[in-house]
């Protein structure tokens, strides 16, 4: 479950805009262009100018970092906790970075640019952050219409089968983010993600597919995926990675045949 921070603008806190990870950015600089291996350079190589250890509220209490290089300024979430599986209780900021990874093996832009990087002698996972967006459990009670509803539903669609394949919670409303601007979707907190059981949770329902997704599922190769996510995986998660996928395959397949493909698989908006 996402881990909330506590501050919010005025505005923000009458529309449920919360300060969340996403893309962008504080005031000095700005971040509009700031996405992909720029990001992740940024977040490598930008000098840190501060860090507050209280600001966000959870069990785990993440840091609210800032950061500045060549005139940009922009705030990171910084996640430090590591007890991987087979705690009961699992909870590791290597399985952020391995949600990362794993959206760009997929062509997803779905999961905030994340880095690897050492803050104040803990090493953990940094993340960007942005202001103007709303999760959607808070749209559903804020009255904002989206100006497409069917491709809000697409976006949607996409992240609910994400959560699957990735063995995370499957349609934590508080974790799914929504630019207000643009009504692209993202989401956050996979620190819990990447169980060891390669069958779908009772709570993922996979309904409706992008065709590029689809596309690219079937071509992902154990071998290689366990090649790309070796650094923040074991051998047995990434075999549930796999079989999860796997799992999913099979039951689009399924519902194309009783469908047809056109129900099920479909063409995103960029």
């Amino acid at each position: 479950m996402t881990e909330r921070w506590t501050i919010r603008t005025a505005v923000g806190t009458a529309l449920g805009l919360a300060l969340l990870p996403i893309l962008a950015l504080a005031a000095g600089g700005k971040a509009e262009g700031l996405s992909g291996e720029a990001a992740e350079r940024f977040l490598r190589t930008a000098a840190v100018v501060g860090v507050e250890k209280d600001a966000q509220a959870g069990r785990t209490l993440p840091w609210l970092v800032t950061l500045e290089k060549n005139g940009l300024r922009a705030k990171a979430v910084f996640k430090y906790v590591h007890r991987p599986r087979p705690h009961p209780l699992a909870h590791s900021y290597r399985y952020e970075l391995a949600a990362y990874e794993l959206s760009k093996i997929l062509g997803l832009v779905i999961v905030p640019p994340t880095v690897e990087r050492t803050v104040e002698g803990v090493r953990g996972a940094l993340q960007l952050y942005a202001e103007g967006c709303i999760s959607e459990h808070d749209l559903a009670r804020s009255g904002l219409k989206p100006p497409d509803p069917r491709d809000l539903r697409d976006r949607l669609d996409t992240i609910r089968l994400f959560e699957a394949l990735s063995g995370d919670a499957c349609g934590d409303a508080d974790d799914t983010l929504i630019h207000t601007d643009t009504w692209k979707v993202c989401r956050v907190d996979f620190a819990e993600a990447f169980r060891l059981d390669p069958e779908l949770s009772e709570d993922c329902s996979v309904d409706r597919c992008p065709k590029s997704l689809y596309q690219r599922m079937l071509q992902m190769e154990p071998a290689a995926t366990k090649r790309k996510l070796r650094s923040w995986l074991t051998r047995a998660e990434v075999e549930a990675l796999c079989g999860r996928k796997g799992r999913i395959i099979t039951l689009l397949d399924e519902k194309i045949r009783t469908r047809g493909e056109a129900a099920v698989l479909f063409a995103p908006e960029p």
